[in-house]
């Protein structure tokens, strides 16, 4: 698993004997020495603030220097008695990864960390976007199954191919010809229909989206007009054709079509029974983008991601885990994804014991500091007598120990069991 085991092992006893020691009732060297500094900073404090208040010092905000001596000297002692924590606290994250880098490149390892970052996504998302719930305004059911609003889409569609392919023969194409544009065209403009739902829902975002939503619901509605008119006069013609080729055979279908009057179309409920047909089937597709998707196109894709995806890699992951436990059981091994575990969960403990103790170490350190502080400012007022005096003392201190620690780690293999 790693060349340098056995130095690794040597790191991990070093850092569980630390942490032993921080976690005993015992207290540590580390306290008793800020303790013992401590006291000598609170006579030197006392001692100064003596001195520089019968001169009359500080005289202005810009030169407390015995302030901010003390708060470098705090500092540099809490550095100081830490070292090792902060020592052990970088090996181990070294450590743990080379060990990730390590279990990536293992089946289990690369299904693991993608689930991690989906988890890490839809997190971050969450807070980027302010739906710290984790909720979609979205149907969520339609939002992962998005082949079921699909499938209506297909099935409604296919309600008009048989008066469609009928209405299209007038183009004079092959019956297999015919059939393909009637199956194009009742699909295609409901699925617009679908993206045009999409965008009203997501209008408020941009610009391009009210655009696009607006050319689309004018394009199909334009649409279910336009073929409503085509069927009415195509069948209105065709009654003509079956009464005038009677008389003269040569008369053609497209020419009893352009002697329809329009005006006839909008008179006749055969045209706004065909019309309201089609607006219905594109306003149920226009409902359908609009309710399976969400506002937010980023948050829906992290949302799909940890709903959908994530439970189906954290399914095939386990199935390659107790696959491989089988098999290391039969020879009787432990198995290399057990020993991981074992590993990752080490370090974390490890990790997360160091880490509580040098926040909570330099909890202590800052108390001690603004007292050592207030000491400083106390016996100066005292001795200054009614003398003015900086205003920032009237203030609260401001944070003497600023840390930078690494965040907490987290095992790729946290939920395996």
């Amino acid at each position: 698993m790693n060349k340098d085991y056995k130095s690794d092992e040597m790191l991990m006893n070093a850092a569980e004997q630390a942490a032993g020691l921080l976690t005993s009732n015992v207290r540590t060297d580390d306290y008793e020495q800020m303790e013992n500094f401590h006291q000598k900073m609170l006579d030197q404090a006392s001692s100064k603030g003596d001195e520089d208040g019968l001169k009359g010092f500080p005289k202005d905000e810009g030169s407390a220097q015995t302030e901010s001596r003390i708060k470098n000297e705090y500092s540099a002692q809490f550095q100081k008695s830490t070292n090792n924590e902060w020592s052990l606290l970088t090996q181990l994250k070294t450590l743990y990864e080379r060990i990730k880098d390590d279990f990536s490149y293992t089946l289990v390892g690369a299904k693991s960390i993608r689930i991690r970052q989906i988890e890490k996504a839809f997190t971050a998302s969450k807070i980027r976007h302010g739906r710290l719930s984790g909720e979609t305004d979205a149907n969520s059911w339609l939002l992962t199954n998005l082949w079921a609003v699909y499938a209506i889409i297909i099935v409604l569609g296919c309600l008009e191919v048989p008066l469609n392919n009928t209405v299209f023969m007038a183009f004079r194409l092959s019956t297999g010809e015919t059939l393909i544009v009637s199956f194009i065209l009742v699909l295609a403009i409901p699925i617009l229909a679908h993206y045009g739902g999409k965008s009203f829902k997501r209008w408020s975002l941009k610009t391009s989206m009210k655009i696009k939503a607006m050319i689309i619901s004018l394009v199909f509605f334009v649409f279910a007009f336009s073929l409503g008119l085509f069927r009415y006069t195509f069948f209105k013609a065709q009654d003509m054709y079956n009464v005038a080729s009677v008389e003269n055979p040569n008369v053609l279908l497209s020419d009893l079509m352009a002697e329809v009057p329009y005006s006839e179309a909008l008179q006749s409920s055969e045209f706004w029974v065909g019309f309201v047909f089609n607006v219905i089937l594109l306003l149920v597709a226009l409902i359908l983008g609009y309710i399976s998707h969400d506002s937010n196109p980023e948050f829906e894709k992290a949302y799909v991601n940890y709903h959908k995806n994530r439970p189906a890699l954290i399914r095939k992951r386990d199935e390659l885990v107790e696959k491989e436990a089988r098999e290391s059981k039969a020879v009787g091994q432990k198995s290399k994804y057990a020993i991981y575990f074992d590993r990752f969960s080490r370090i974390e403990r490890l990790h997360a014991t160091l880490y509580d103790y040098v926040l909570n170490f330099a909890d202590y350190t800052e108390q001690l500091s603004q007292e050592a502080i207030s000491t400083y400012r106390s016996a100066n007022m005292k001795s200054r007598g009614s003398g003015s005096y900086p205003s920032v003392w009237d203030m609260p201190l401001q944070k003497v120990i600023r840390l930078r620690l690494p965040n907490p780690l987290s095992s790729p293999l946290k939920d395996v069991s």
